[in-house]
């Protein structure tokens, strides 16, 4: 055994190939599943949408009205010093993007200006201290 010709040479697959073909099985067995219920559509007059609805726009509420202006600030100080002096402050994690034109889309887009809104009042009364707009 002490040539190279004496020792079998095993093809191996890489870790990260052996997860995505895990994953891809997953999917497939999850899609498989969804498609034993029998239905080829969506029902989209159910009730249970509406808390997905109501929770979009509230997390993107926030997030405008929390994260926007942490992130405006820190544009605009890193912008004005030419330097990255404040770094990235993640308060709010960003909503996840939904699929364009569904509700939850625009309750995202509704949300967050609404947050966006708000916060701009906030901001504006609290430099002209108290005095109304």
């Amino acid at each position: 055994m002490s040539t190279s010709e004496d020792i079998p040479v095993v093809e191996a697959e890489s870790i990260d190939e052996k997860n995505e073909d895990r994953d891809e099985k997953d999917e497939r067995e999850k899609r498989a599943e969804g498609s034993d219920s029998g239905a080829d559509y969506e029902d989209t007059c159910r009730m249970d949408d509406s808390g997905d609805i109501v929770g979009e726009f509230v997390y993107s509420f926030g997030h405008g009205f929390v994260q926007a202006p942490i992130d405006g600030v820190r544009e605009i100080v890193n912008t004005l010093s030419g330097t990255k002096i404040v770094p990235k402050i993640e308060v709010v994690k960003p909503p996840k993007k939904k699929e364009i034109a569904t509700p939850e889309w625009q309750a995202q887009k509704v949300g967050a200006g609404c947050g966006l809104i708000v916060s701009l009042v906030v901001i504006s009364n609290m430099i002209s201290k108290g005095r109304p707009i």
